[in-house]
């Protein structure tokens, strides 16, 4: 049986001032913080409306056990044996929780809930719920669909591309609010809140790129990835793509450098899909390279193709048995392939992996 994908979990260090409420307001999901005195000191709208709690009532700052005993009586708690000790646990979180915890709550009117429970800097506890029970609804529609249909190939594109559609949306999310934090929105931030930020829409871009290559790959395995084909200018694809790591590099502390004649001209292909193809060997190769080392990309003229090169400053690992690489590196052999070129590998043990791609400048024959 499949497992559903609930999404992941965001912990956020809310400071003193200014007041979180804008902060808890701009969250999509309903969200309450409590002091280390167990007392409420900021919800949103979401909070009250979810567990059917008085917003006046909620403005008295209330403690999390009598917050619990009121959505126990509007029946927004799973039905447990021994409700005292299920509280007494709950308070117990505002102290004793040392990193972010999700679970899921299945509550008596048959809803499903993503609950989320993180430790708030400085003492406290802020909690945040989302009704996933559509989300869970057409999961398992999808896979009921899945069991029954005939032509698998089409139906596994459709999850994939309806899987990354609910993550990004989450992920949309989820980097918007880091966003709006990074930049100071809501008050000024610490250095060690703005480097976590800074990660976090970091991890977001990588993620929604994972996702992209996922779709990619499904699509070109059931063979609906069709080419858009035309002259490409080398050059001009190489330095689009190089300017959009920069950031990422330099962050790193790596040396990004390009070397490409100006001249070298075109190829026919996909200008999308080879974008696509250097950045993915990018990203996997800042992803390895250690910091003060560097990643090179190269192009040159072969015959009657062009080759493009990219280089890593890493330890010089089996690519095709990374964790997490040998999707990647797949896709890049879909891609590449489908212009009529191939991906060729070279490891040095301790100094690298350069992995060279080569395409025909007339395109696939």
């Amino acid at each position: 049986a499949e497992t559903p994908i609930t999404g992941g979990t965001l912990a956020i260090a809310v400071p003193a001032e200014p007041d979180p409420a804008p902060i808890l307001a701009a969250l999509p999901a309903a969200a309450a913080i409590f002091n280390a005195n167990t007392r409420l000191v900021s919800h949103n709208a979401a909070f009250a409306d979810l567990f059917r709690l008085d917003s006046q009532w909620l403005t008295q700052r209330p403690r999390l056990a009598e917050v619990l005993d009121r959505m126990r009586a509007a029946r927004r708690l799973p039905e447990v044996p021994d409700f005292r000790a299920f509280k007494a646990s709950e308070v117990r979180r505002v102290t004793d929780l040392r990193q972010a915890e999700t679970s899921l709550l299945h509550i008596p009117d048959g809803r499903t809930l993503r609950g989320c429970a993180a430790p708030v800097e400085g003492g406290g506890l802020m909690l945040t719920y989302e009704d996933i029970t559509d989300q869970l609804a057409a999961e398992r529609t999808l896979r009921e669909q899945v069991a029954a249909a005939r032509n698998a190939e089409e139906l596994r594109v459709a999850a994939v591309v309806t899987l990354a559609h609910a993550l990004r949306t989450s992920l949309t999310d989820v980097k918007g609010i880091a966003e709006a934090l990074a930049a100071k929105t809501f008050g000024p931030l610490s250095p060690h809140q703005a480097d976590y930020l800074t990660d976090i829409v970091d991890a977001a871009d990588r993620m929604e790129a994972t996702m992209t290559a996922g779709v990619e790959l499904a699509m070109a395995d059931a063979g609906t990835a069709a080419l858009h084909l035309d002259t490409v200018d080398v050059h001009r694809v190489l330095t689009g793509v190089i300017a959009l790591f920069g950031v990422r590099a330099r962050g790193r502390g790596l040396r990004l450098t390009l070397d490409c004649p100006a001249d070298i001209g075109w190829v026919v292909g996909d200008e999308g899909k080879l974008r696509q193809v250097v950045a993915q060997l990018l990203d996997r190769a800042i992803g390895v390279t250690p910091a003060r080392r560097g990643v090179r990309v190269s192009a040159a003229r072969d015959g009657d193709g062009v080759v493009v090169q990219v280089t890593d400053g890493g330890s010089g690992r089996a690519v095709e048995e990374a964790v997490g690489e040998a999707g990647g590196l797949t896709l890049v052999r879909r891609l590449v392939g489908q212009h009529g070129g191939k991906v060729i590998v070279t490891e040095k043990d301790g100094r690298g992996t350069t992995i060279a791609c080569r395409f025909p400048t007339e395109g696939a024959g």
